[in-house]
């Protein structure tokens, strides 16, 4: 099963997001103990992600988490 195309991406760690109401917020991902210091970027463009080859946008790749994205189906096509 397919995940859904994140809409948004953290400018520093590049976290995925589901809702387009955070963008342009403060990441709220922890990176070991520290939250990030980035911002939520509206990414809603339809070439702003690609499916992951690997997962085929599952998150999946026969082990807990695919190792390509690193869970969400989806990689930040960066310009």
């Amino acid at each position: 099963m397919k995940r859904p195309k994140p809409v948004t991406s953290c400018t520093k760690c590049g976290a995925p997001g589901y809702n387009i109401a955070l963008a342009n917020g403060k990441c709220g991902r922890m990176v070991g103990k520290e939250r990030c210091n980035g911002t939520n970027q509206s990414t809603p463009g339809v070439n702003d992600w690609v499916m992951c080859e690997s997962c085929e946008a599952s998150g999946y790749e026969g082990t807990p988490q695919c190792s390509q994205c690193g869970g969400p189906g989806w990689v930040i096509h960066r310009r």
